[in-house]
């Protein structure tokens, strides 16, 4: 009898250590794997990732204007585009390479025309700070 209680506490010792043994190791793994991500996120050039929406449930057919304008603090016209959709529904994904010599905030003015007559607009001032990530433009109807 005293021989299993022994084998029992030796047990629970030896689970104890090895569990935090693994938390230990299970720390140090996961800031190995998070490390390079970071350095790796720093080299990426410079773009805005901008996903347009509107709060009207409308369909809006393949072929629609979208139009995105954008202008740093000075009033210069730092990107311009148009585009045909090519999906019927939101959201509309448009990636835009930004300079490094950028004067902020931004303004972001985008339209979208449906070929079915619907007009959509929203105007976004863009600090620096809010520049990264996804940046959401919802856009409402004229």
């Amino acid at each position: 009898m005293k021989k299993s209680s022994s084998f029992f506490s030796f047990a629970l010792i030896s689970s104890m250590v090895v569990g935090s043994a693994v938390a230990c190791a299970n720390e140090y793994l996961t800031a190995a794997v998070v490390e390079p991500e970071a350095r790796s996120h720093s080299r990426a050039s410079p773009s805005l990732n901008l996903e347009l929406t509107y709060s009207q449930r409308i369909l809006v057919p393949r072929g629609s204007d979208l139009a995105i304008k954008i202008q740093d603090a000075a009033g210069r016209n730092i990107f311009a585009k148009a585009v045909k959709t090519t999906q019927d529904a939101p959201p509309y994904v448009v990636t835009v390479p930004m300079k490094s010599s950028v004067a902020y905030p931004l303004t972001i003015d985008a339209n979208l025309a449906s070929k079915l007559g619907h007009h959509f607009n929203e105007n976004v001032t863009l600090a620096e700070s809010e520049a990264h990530g996804i940046i959401q433009i919802r856009m409402k109807p004229q």
